[in-house]
């Protein structure tokens, strides 16, 4: 094999040169050779490599996988949580129930606030507000929209049927009940009603059972059927 001069001197080549202008042939770096193709897992470590070293250039796009980067901590992104360039670092979840959010100059994880609701969306308060306001107005509705009572107005309003109370003392309003009545023993010289009432009387017998008023304003004139 012919030899030939060199350009540069030896002195200044380094031993692959030396080696491929004195051989005239290339020579090919081994598979533990940081200057081959691809670099040899772990050969190069962090202390190796000067910040900015390792250019897009020297680096091909997509080139670095899954197995070549760190091991990030357990439930977990990759990123920069503060406002500033920089190494990245472990972002971590802490809880169930949280996401990945920019909070003023950071991103953090948390929980969704009033704030992170789009205002399209009605939030819980929004919500409470909306069924006290709806209720509200059904209380003030007027009749025949009843209102909801208290249990005290309840309580006070509320009567026993055996306390023989007439629908027009109940409601202020004369009607057909406003002449029926009901109780034990004879009505005669007992119960003041007009003429044209009736009396059930729940312990009677034979004409003794259906009692009309037939006469007089006051508390005679009843009449049993």
């Amino acid at each position: 094999m012919s030899l030939r001069s060199p350009h540069m001197p030896f002195s200044q080549m380094d031993q692959r040169q030396s080696d491929q202008y004195a051989r005239n042939v290339p020579v090919v770096p081994d598979k533990n050779s940081t200057d081959s193709d691809q670099i040899k897992d772990k050969a190069v470590t962090e202390p190796k490599f000067a910040d900015g070293a390792v250019s897009t250039r020297a680096q091909a796009d997509k080139s670095i996988t899954d197995e070549k980067l760190r091991d990030s901590n357990a439930l977990s992104v990759i990123g920069r949580s503060s406002n500033t360039n920089g190494t990245p670092n472990d972002i971590s979840f802490s809880g169930d129930g949280q996401f990945l959010v920019r909070r003023g100059p950071q991103v953090v994880t948390d929980t969704i606030q009033d704030a992170d609701v789009p205002s399209g969306i009605a939030r819980d308060s929004e919500v409470a507000s909306a069924i006290s306001s709806a209720i509200a107005a059904h209380e003030a509705a007027p009749d025949p929209h009843g209102q909801y009572l208290s249990q005290a107005e309840g309580d006070a309003r509320y009567r026993e049927l055996t306390d023989a109370v007439t629908y027009a003392e109940l409601t202020g309003k004369p009607a057909a009940l406003a002449l029926l009545y009901t109780g034990t023993g004879s009505p005669e010289t007992v119960i003041t009603a007009p003429v044209g009432s009736l009396y059930l009387r729940t312990d009677g017998g034979a004409g003794t059972t259906l009692y009309v008023k037939e006469s007089g304003t006051g508390n005679t004139g009843w009449i049993g059927k």
